[in-house]
């Protein structure tokens, strides 16, 4: 049976991003586009179909992990990356410890946010009770948005 026939019926409530995320995320890159959108959309289906295989589960989070990979470079995270790198080039960065003082001490609080959510969530839940791994890897979301809104935060790049 092929993942096409399989589409339809699916739960529209079971998700993690809603049709206002989607919205938000692509609607300005497909809009305009139809060749990004006939693009997405082969890669959408394509991670369905290779994710309901059996066996081929792993094989599926290793291809998207591949490709955050490859977007990176086109992220504003790189390019504020390399802003950063070039302040830490001429010097400008010297009197906060440079650069990768700077990198450091902000992974030092994300490492430690997650440790401190996954201990958490192990107190929470019991580990093999069911469903705490989707519970533990969804994102955190705002206590006052709806399910599926997401607070969008805007990075300035220099």
């Amino acid at each position: 049976m092929s993942a096409a026939s399989k589409f339809y019926p699916f739960d529209r409530t079971n998700v993690f991003y809603n049709l206002q995320d989607w919205e938000a995320m692509l609607g300005k890159i497909v809009e305009l586009n139809p060749e990004a959108a006939d693009s997405i959309s082969q890669v959408m289906f394509e991670i369905i179909a290779t994710a309901q295989a059996r066996g081929r589960v792993q094989e599926t989070i290793d291809t998207v992990k591949l490709g955050l990979e490859w977007i990176f470079p086109y992220t504003r995270t790189h390019q504020l990356a390399f802003t950063l790198f070039l302040f830490d080039a001429e010097d400008g960065l010297r009197e906060s410890g440079g650069l990768e003082a700077l990198l450091a001490a902000a992974l030092e609080k994300a490492y430690a946010k997650e440790s401190e959510k996954a201990t958490q969530s192990k107190s929470s839940m019991g580990v093999g009770e069911p469903g705490s791994i989707r519970k533990r890897a969804k994102p955190l979301r705002d206590k006052k948005s709806k399910k599926g809104k997401r607070g969008k935060k805007k990075i300035n790049t220099v």
